[in-house]
Formats: structure tokens, sequence, C-alpha cells
């Protein structure tokens, strides 16, 4: 039975309830609060580090992963330099599918393009659900 409002009816992906030690239940939980709260196409970079808390806060990302998000998406010298930047909203939608795609003729699954394909997950399913919620 198709579900419209559980963003993980298709079950694939790099975020599943295989990969984690909880429930499937658990993650959608997390996934909804935090959709609530962010607009993933339209984010600033202190939303982006809040959000990235919350999403480790609730498992569904590790400390590395946590720290690699909470990056400033541009160069960090600039970013701190220039608070205009840091305040200019990101699509992260848009950035981690160019870093799935340039990515994409790689045979092998590297740390980083999984963590991508994972950060891509996650964006699209908030995304998803914020929609859902406006």
């Amino acid at each position: 039975m198709h579900n419209s409002t559980n963003p993980f009816h298709h079950q694939s992906g790099p975020l599943t309830a295989n990969n984690f030690s909880f429930s499937e239940e658990v993650i959608v939980k997390g996934i909804r609060k935090i959709s609530r709260s962010y607009d993933v196409t339209c984010i600033t970079e202190k939303q982006k580090t809040a959000m990235s808390k919350e999403l480790y806060d609730s498992r569904l990302i590790n400390a590395i992963e946590h720290a690699i998000l909470s990056l400033p998406s541009q160069n960090i010298e600039a970013t701190l330099n220039n608070d205009q930047a840091f305040n200019t909203p990101l699509n992260l939608i848009d950035i981690y599918n160019q870093k799935v795609t340039m990515n994409q003729s790689e045979s092998n699954l590297s740390p980083g393009k999984a963590i991508d394909e994972k950060f891509l997950f996650i964006m699209q399913n908030i995304h998803d659900q914020h929609r859902l919620n406006s």
C-alpha cells in the first residue's frame, strides 16, 4: 500500500531502516520533525548548521557527517569574512544533486560519494515532507 505521507515508501537510497539500529518509524518521525523547521531549497548557512545538529541528534547522520554538513558550502575564509555570504540562501537539493551527478562516473563507492548520496536522499525527503506540511 502506497502512503504518500511516508517519504520512505520506496525503501531505496542510503537512508533506509536496514542501515540503522532503530525502526523506519523513528527515521520518518525525525525527518517529519526537521521538515517543519527547514526549507532545504532556501536555507542559510546558519540554518543548515542548526539542521545538521538536529539530524545528528535524531541519529539520522553520524558525527563525521554532522561536521561535513555544518561546514560552509562556500569557501570557508570568504564566508567568515562576509556576513552576506553567510546569509545567502542555499538550495541543498541542487548542491547535492550536482555533487552526486559529478561523481556518477566513479564506479567505486568512495566515502565522499556515499555521504553526498546520503545527504541528497535526506534533503529530498525533508523537502518532500516540508511541502506536505506547508
